[in-house]
Parts: structure tokens; C-alpha cells; sequence
């Protein structure tokens, strides 16, 4: 799903829908005509760097070039439809398009394709960690490494007559193509010197992946009572080429340095690494933003699916829940309660006890309470609740972690309390909130984490606004 026409797509709708010369002059006489608006520029960029570009420009297409922009509206005589088309030209790796069609409140098309450039860093090795590991660095210094990322989507509804029921059908397609910085460690040793030499390298990779979207659902639109929305999904993810393969040692256990229960040796040869792995999604959503009452709302979302990642052949199911209900207590006071659930279930068993199948378990509630003050301020108190929970905590540290007594040792359950306060006061052009907030973490993730956390909170927000 590559627009590679893209930026021809608005001349042509145009043509389409303006009326000939002919056509026009035998309607002169018409109350109504078609109405079109149209903008164009022309430029030039020049862009000069020093030092090493990559960095400075991280999203800048470097060079010179030359640049335009393109807007088209068109409006049909009956006022039943309607084109819309923009063009923004950087050059042929950053640009935007797209284009827009009403049909009265019945239909609606639009699509996009947005492509920039991400530059990347090369990497630094920095110095040996130790005399017996090998550095290979075949990244020259002042190369810089970017990829074009593509963004596509195409959307379309279709209301349904005499019925609250509207239906549509998106697509999305995303590429990141280019070259990136290539890293990997071999820890194996010489294939004929047992714990010969370990081995650091770099080169400059490639990068071609491709990620689609497919969703289709349905919107009822019930008035003053809410909107409920249903949708299916469907996403593939794949690397249009081959994972990147390297030579590694031989990993094999000596005697006294054992690779860990099960864990069989490894013969030197070709291994691939950093791999780009390809995925299928599928997923179901259901969104509800409800009116309860004249001071009262509720949004509801609650997203549940299965992803497989193509490489391992390995599931996991995922789901996500959220909540938000807001009352207004009077004419001052207001109440407003949010819930969050988050959850990463692997459905497969590890070959090697060593590695676990990791499950991983979020939610968060915050409770407040608030009070106008008068016209230009606001006070609230509120409570809020975070929890993680983690399976198979007891397998880390692993067995030949370098230091087994590493601190960051991973814990089944952290629950997390928060209480605080704040008052914020606006003007015209400026807003400043200030507060306290005391947090108390029970069995925290990591030791390094503190139990206890008070903070007091200042913030100053500036909204310089334009006057006649």
C-alpha cells in the first residue's frame, strides 16, 4: 500500500471535479457556481552544518533543495461536495500530501502519505572494557546514517440513512528504509583457543521494514445520550529483508564456569542477531463517551488481542482498560474518578528455564476532588493507586548474571501510594499551578527506588496570544 503517485493525486482530482471551460460558460447564467480556492509557493532551501550533522539534524533532509507547497479547495455548485488537497514539497524524502471528499454528511474519504528522514548516530564504542576483547569499528567517522520513514493511511465512513449508525474502513501503512548503525558482542571464544578473545563490532546496517493496518468497525451516535464505537483490527509487521547474520565463537562450559542447567554448548559459525522479527495483531476495541446527566460524563475504552511474533512462533495476549467519570457537584464543585489496566500475557513456555516467560501487569486509579475559585482559579485534592505485578520474578538474577548480587533485583508486586493537592491561577497569557504531593511505594520495584518520595510542585505556563 505505497502511494508512489501521491503527489500528482490533487492536480488530478482537480481536474476532475472543476468544471470545463464549455460546462461553464453554458451555466453562466446559474445562480450557483463552483467555487474553488487555490495557494502555491515556491522556494529554495539552503542549509549549511559543521561538525557532525546527524546530531544537529536528527530530522532534517541535509543538502539544499528546492521546496513548494499546494492547496486546493473546490466546492461543487449544489454545496453536496467538497475536495480539499495539500502539497508540502521539502524534497523527494520529506514531504506531505493529502486529500480530502465530503458528500453531504453521508460520505467521507480521506487520505495521507507523510515521508521525513531520521538520522542516526554512530555509535561509540568508547574504550576497551577489558585487554581481552577485540574492537572492530567499520563505521567511518563522519558518516551519516538516516532512514525515510513513510507514513500512508487511507479512511472512509459511510453513514448509514434514517439510522444513528455510521460505518468505516481504515488502512495505515508505515516503511522505515535506509541504513542504520549495526552493533553486536560476541562473548564466544576463539573456535580453536578455548576463551581466546571476546569480540566487539559495528558496521553500517540496513534497514527495510514494513508495518500494515487494517481496521473496520462501526460508530452509533445516540444524540445527547453518547457515541459507541466498535472496531476490529488487524496489523502485520516484516522485514523485506534477511536478519542481520554474523561469525560467533564457540560458547561452550569449561570446568568450574558452567553455561547454566540445560543450556547446551553453541559451535562456532554464522548466528543472526538484532532481529527485526515480524508480527501478527489482532485486536478488538470498544470505546463509549457517555452523557449521564447535564454535569455528568463517562468515556469507556477497552482494547483486548493476541500478537505473535512470526520469528519465535511465540503468542501473547494483551489488554488494555480505561475509565473516566467526571460529576459536577453544584456550581463549584466537581469529582472526577479514572481507572487503568494494563496487561502483557506470554501464552509460551521457554526452552531453557533460564530465560522466563515474563508476564507483566499494570493499574493505576486516581480519585479527585476540586473547587473553583472564583473565575480565575481552581483547588483540588486528589488520591491516585499505581500497581505492577511480574511473573517468574524468582529466575533473576540469572545464573551467570556478571554479579549475582546485582541490586536491581526484580520484585512479584509494587504498589505505589499517592496523595496531593494544588491550586492553580490563570490570567490572560499566563497560568501558574503550585502544589504539594506525598508518595509512598510499598516493596518497591528495585532497591534503588525510594520507599518515601515528597515533592512540592511549581509550574509556570506562558500563552502569548495575538491582539487586534
Amino acid at each position: 500500500m505505497r502511494f508512489r503517485g501521491a503527489l500528482f493525486l490533487p492536480w488530478i482530482l482537480a481536474l476532475m471535479v472543476i468544471p470545463s471551460p464549455a460546462r461553464a460558460k453554458d451555466k453562466k447564467d446559474a445562480p450557483a457556481s463552483t467555487s474553488i480556492q487555490s495557494d502555491a509557493q515556491l522556494g529554495y532551501r539552503f542549509q549549511s552544518a559543521s561538525g557532525y550533522p546527524g546530531l544537529a539534524g536528527q530530522f532534517e533532509s541535509l543538502g539544499d533543495s528546492a521546496t513548494a507547497a499546494f492547496a486546493l479547495s473546490v466546492v461543487d455548485p449544489s454545496r453536496t461536495q467538497l475536495w480539499d488537497a495539500k502539497v508540502e514539497f521539502l524534497n523527494k524524502r520529506d514531504y506531505k500530501v493529502g486529500v480530502q471528499f465530503h458528500y453531504r454528511d453521508l460520505f467521507t474519504f480521506s487520505a495521507e502519505s507523510r515521508s521525513l528522514v531520521k538520522n542516526s548516530a554512530k555509535l561509540n564504542l568508547g574504550p576497551n572494557l577489558s585487554d581481552d576483547i577485540n574492537v572492530t569499528d567499520s563505521i567511518p567517522t563522519s558518516t551519516v546514517l538516516s532512514t525515510q520513514r513513510v507514513f500512508n493511511s487511507v479512511k472512509a465512513t459511510l453513514r448509514i440513512p434514517s439510522t444513528q449508525a455510521t460505518i468505516f474502513v481504515k488502512a495505515d501503512d508505515t516503511s522505515k528504509r535506509g541504513t542504520i548503525p549495526q552493533h553486536y558482542f560476541d562473548m564466544g571464544s576463539d573456535p580453536v583457543v578455548a576463551c581466546g578473545a571476546c569480540h566487539e563490532s559495528s558496521y553500517v546496517g540496513a534497514m527495510n521494514y514494513e508495518t500494515r493496518h487494517i481496521a473496520a468497525g462501526v460508530q452509533m451516535d445516540f444524540s445527547k445520550y453518547g457515541v459507541i464505537t466498535y472496531q476490529h483490527g488487524w496489523t502485520t509487521g516484516q522485514s523485506n529483508i534477511g536478519q542481520p547474520t554474523d561469525f560467533y565463537g564457540l560458547a561452550a562450559s569449561q570446568p568450574g564456569d558452567s553455561l547454566g542447567p540445560g543450556v547446551p554448548d553453541v559451535a562456532a559459525g554464522n548466528y543472526q542477531h538484532n532481529i527485526m522479527a515480524g508480527i501478527h495483531d489482532f485486536m478488538d476495541t470498544l470505546q463509549a463517551a457517555l452523557h449521564l446527566a447535564s454535569d455528568s460524563s463517562l468515556n469507556l475504552s477497552y482494547t483486548q488481542g493476541t500478537n505473535r511474533d512470526t520469528f519465535t512462533g511465540h503468542p501473547m495476549d494483551f489488554m488494555n482498560a480505561h475509565m473516566n467519570f467526571r460529576q459536577g457537584l453544584g456550581r463549584e464543585w466537581w469529582l472526577s474518578l479514572d481507572g487503568h489496566s494494563e496487561e502483557m500475557v506470554n501464552k509460551f513456555t521457554p526452552v531453557y528455564a533460564l530465560f522466563p516467560n515474563a508476564s507483566l501487569r499494570r493499574n493505576w486509579e486516581t480519585a479527585r476532588i476540586g473547587r473553583r475559585l472564583g473565575t480565575y482559579g481552581d483547588w483540588e485534592i486528589y488520591a491516585k493507586r499505581s500497581a505492577v505485578e511480574r511473573s517468574d520474578t524468582s529466575l533473576f538474577p540469572q545464573v551467570y548474571s556478571p554479579d549475582n548480587t546485582d541490586p536491581l533485583k526484580v520484585v512479584p508486586y509494587t504498589q505505589t501510594n499517592t496523595y496531593g493537592t494544588s491550586v492553580a491561577v490563570r490570567g490572560k497569557g499566563w497560568r501558574i499551578k503550585g502544589g504539594y504531593e506525598w508518595a509512598w511505594a510499598h516493596s518497591p520495584g528495585y532497591e534503588t527506588d525510594p520507599g518515601l518520595a515528597q515533592r512540592v510542585l511549581l509550574d509556570l505556563t506562558l500563552m502569548p496570544s495575538e491582539t487586534s
